[in-house]
């Protein structure tokens, strides 16, 4: 017992000193715990998903010998899903994926509900189990936001600290996932913040790594993807890297359009039809999805054995239709081309995908993207190994140079798609053709929209992103960034009279006082001075009369933390104190600091933006003008 009563007390004083800053061991240690607990809920995901596929049917993973299943499973799948999405009505229908983890992040503070966290997540997996066409990402991104979310509201962190623990959430379910603890972080930084955070560089990493290292113990660590180890056959192919880069952009911006385009469709078609009728969306939906895996199998589910099929077959001998699961298309329109195949394959998936996030609204589409990717850069390969025979690599490496390439292209994070397709096949043979192809396509992808996959989707339901990006200014910023060191103090032990001569020979309005150890007793303003030096108290100690501070602030509160505090004590300035000693003053913050500190992160962001998009940088900076004064004035 008395080891148990110590125990407990160590921890409670570890988790006091939790308040700490960001970059402090105690971050580190929390961001280990998240990556251990997310690390088996990905494995406990990953068991629930072949359990659901082993009810449907689905032997493992691997699609089933009778065909009857491809078309009635997404049947009963839609059903499932629509009764799902009916019970939490628009809330788990609209910003799923993530998208959804962004929209969180930047408006909510990182909040969903727990209940409707876990419907998106069972919905996912079910699309999965059934043979929809999305993926865990999504999903296993919320999961990963809601174990940040709750063990940093359960630890009564302040907000920046729940936000890194959101972070390092969905960095290690992702991670841990898709194999890929690198490249997780860096889809935080690229994708989902929207900017590269040093002190938060550690903790995910932390995260990631352990997650990724609980699901390969528990589950295996076999790569996502099989590729053969190719190399680079000519330095002439350079300039087919730069040829495949170019279309992958533009192939990720058609991918974008087409899921933005069937996700608009059936909100449409969901604001005409009746709610009695609602569940008949799903279920057509389903039925799109079954006719399509009943006529060409290989087109079933997330793609995977097409993936595995386009990066390593460059055999276009023998028989195409048996091999590539057509049994019931007639190949002699296609000329019984491997590439042909490949198109047509890729066609299907499109139609696949729109009508999964369309009509199901779940899943996210990064497995799909891999595979119109995989797909398009293996029939790119064919075409340029006949225009330059011998001299290009084959078409297998130019199957994962698209998944990467069209990665980049409809997310335009060249640097994520990088690492996350170079980790989930343990290929980095070709890093550097890889490299050219992910930076051309993103690029390219840049050069015509601002659009992402998942920023459009935030866009297309009525959210400002670039605007509510920069909202969060005042939340990413700390009170150690802009308060000011150099304080004018008054010593406690001064009479009063005293106290307030000095104070009127000073030129300032508010003083914290210390008393003769330099403990930090309150702080009085020169009006109050004023009044008591005309009274009995003229005499007295000044720590006698010095009330004790309303609020104050510690270094690793966020400019928003103390907006709030200075509007509930009616104050326009705060002391600034020790994270761990209350009675240490280390600073001094005014409205006048945070709106300097404001309008300094603004003016970096928009100078950035107008280097991409001129005219949409000064909307959002005159859009984040009013809301800072809304913000700041309003407390």
């Amino acid at each position: 017992m008395q080891n148990w009563s110590q125990f407990w007390t160590r921890w409670k004083a570890t988790t006091g000193q939790l308040r700490g800053e960001v970059n402090q061991p105690s971050s580190l240690l929390l961001a280990a715990v998240i990556g251990g607990i997310t690390g088996l809920l990905t494995v406990g995901y990953y068991h629930l998903v072949h359990l659901l596929q082993g009810l449907c049917a689905s032997h493992g993973g691997h699609p089933p010998t009778h065909n009857l299943y491809f078309l009635l499973a997404p049947l009963a799948g839609g059903l499932i899903i629509g009764i799902l999405n009916l019970a939490f009505t628009s809330e788990a229908r609209s910003s799923y994926g993530i998208p959804g983890v962004i929209e969180a992040v930047t408006l909510r503070g990182g909040k969903i509900r727990p209940q409707v966290a876990l419907a998106r997540s069972f919905n996912a997996a079910i699309c999965i189990a059934v043979g929809g066409a999305a993926g865990k990402q999504g999903s296993l991104a919320q999961l990963g936001l809601e174990t940040g979310y709750t063990l940093g509201r359960w630890l009564k962190l302040p907000e920046s600290k729940v936000r890194l623990l959101i972070m390092c959430g969905v960095a290690g379910m992702i991670g841990a996932n898709y194999n890929s603890p690198l490249g997780s972080a860096l889809l935080i930084f690229e994708v989902i913040l929207g900017e590269f955070k040093i002190d938060y560089f550690g903790p995910i990493i932390i995260s990631s790594t352990l997650a990724t290292l609980v699901y390969r113990s528990l589950v295996g660590n076999a790569p996502k993807f099989f590729a053969p180890p190719y190399t680079i056959k000519s330095p002439d192919e350079l300039f087919w890297f730069i040829v495949l880069g170019v279309f992958c952009g533009l192939l990720g911006l058609l991918y974008v359009g087409v899921v933005l385009q069937s996700e608009a469709l059936f909100r449409r078609i969901r604001q005409q039809v009746p709610r009695n009728f609602y569940l008949l969306i799903p279920l057509l939906g389903g039925l799109g999805i079954g006719v399509i895996n009943y006529l060409v199998p290989l087109a079933h589910g997330r793609g995977t054995q097409g993936i595995n099929l386009a990066l390593t077959d460059v055999d276009v001998a023998g028989s195409l239709g048996p091999k590539f699961g057509l049994p019931h298309i007639d190949l002699t329109p296609l000329g019984h081309s491997l590439p042909s195949i490949m198109l047509f394959l890729l066609l299907l998936k499109l139609i696949s995908v729109s009508l999964t996030m369309g009509a199901w609204s779940t899943g996210g589409g990064f497995r799909a993207g891999l595979f119109t990717g995989a797909m398009f850069g293996a029939s790119i390969g064919y075409l340029f190994e006949h225009l330059a025979p011998g001299v290009t690599a084959p078409p297998g490496a130019y199957a994962l140079l698209g998944m990467g390439g069209v990665f980049a292209g409809f997310s335009q994070a060249p640097l994520t798609a990088l690492v996350m397709t170079s980790e989930m096949t343990k290929d980095f043979h070709l890093i550097v053709p890889l490299a050219i192809t992910c930076v051309v396509s993103a690029y390219t992808s840049k050069a015509l929209t601002h659009k992402t996959l998942y920023m459009a989707r935030l866009i297309q339901m009525g959210y400002d992103v670039f605007t509510a990006r920069r909202s969060d200014i005042l939340r990413d910023i700390t009170v150690k960034e802009a308060m000011v060191t150099s304080v004018y103090t008054l010593e406690g032990s001064l009479p009063v009279r005293e106290a307030y001569q000095k104070a009127l020979s000073s030129g300032f309005r508010w003083f914290p006082v210390l008393d003769s150890k330099g403990r930090f007793l309150g702080v009085v303003s020169l009006a109050g001075l004023e009044v008591a030096a005309r009274t009995r108290q003229a005499r007295l100690p000044l720590e006698r009369i010095t009330p004790p501070p309303v609020a104050f602030l510690t270094p690793s509160d966020t400019l928003q933390d103390a907006v709030k505090k200075m509007g509930s004590a009616g104050m326009k300035r705060l002391p600034v104190v020790h994270e761990e000693d209350p009675s240490r003053l280390v600073g001094w913050l005014t409205h006048h600091d945070v709106f300097q500190a404001y309008y300094r992160e603004l003016a970096q962001e928009v100078r950035q933006a107008e280097l991409q998009a001129p005219s949409s940088a000064k909307e959002a900076e005159r859009a984040m003008d009013k809301r800072a004064s809304g913000i700041i004035e309003g407390g």
